[in-house]
């Protein structure tokens, strides 16, 4: 029974299960741009990956990623700016190759991404996309506005619709992240806008 109850809680581990890791599949990162999410060569480009560089990637990725220069991954920094124009925008736009302005579709909020896409062309930015966040029909139906309004308002090309969606905040009430939460709305969202970063090609649901 005691043997029973031990293989129980330490299963033998599974070849099958076990992902690859460390081959030798000649696939760059840059090879992949543009193809589908389900292309079999996704899979062959990860099945790369050494068991450190994972262990790495997974536990020193938070708000960046670092170079792994044999498969063509650069190193990576995610700056989250404040609300508003001032320096601080100024001090993230100066090294940043991409910019994301996030609004809501609010006319007020709508005013402030406006004047902050003005500042970022001062700037020279490059790359830069807007998010329209909480987004609800109704509200745009108040307003005799589309998502094509807010986007020639703004002036910059539409990167994703992020809705409403009350599991955002129930997912910060039982403390877990968003995406283990639910798997629509806000997070099918995310993931999208992910993809499109990323270069896949994912249609826009206006």
């Amino acid at each position: 029974l005691l043997a029973a109850v031990d293989a129980y809680k330490n299963p033998a581990p599974s070849a099958e299960a076990m992902p690859a890791t460390g081959a030798d599949n000649g696939i760059k990162l840059a090879d992949l741009r543009g193809l589908a999410y389900d292309d079999p060569k996704w899979e062959q480009f990860l099945d790369q990956f050494t068991y450190d560089e994972l262990n790495m990637l997974f536990s020193d990725g938070g708000w960046h990623s670092n170079a792994i220069d044999r498969l063509g991954i650069p190193s990576s920094r995610m700056l989250d700016g404040p609300a508003g124009i001032g320096d601080g925008l100024s001090l993230l736009c100066a090294p940043a190759d991409h910019c994301v302005v996030v609004t809501l579709p609010d006319p007020a909020s709508i005013r402030s991404a406006d004047r902050c896409a003005q500042e970022l062309g001062k700037m020279g930015a490059k790359d830069c996309k807007i998010v329209v966040n909480r987004l609800f029909n109704d509200l745009l139906k108040a307003m005799g506005k589309t998502i094509d309004d807010i986007m020639d308002e703004v002036g910059l090309p539409l990167l994703g619709i992020v809705p409403t969606d009350p599991n955002v905040s129930l997912a910060a009430a039982v403390g877990k992240p968003l995406i283990k939460y639910s798997h629509f709305g806000a997070t099918a969202a995310y993931k999208r806008i992910t993809k499109r970063i990323l270069g896949l090609n994912v249609p826009i649901s206006r």
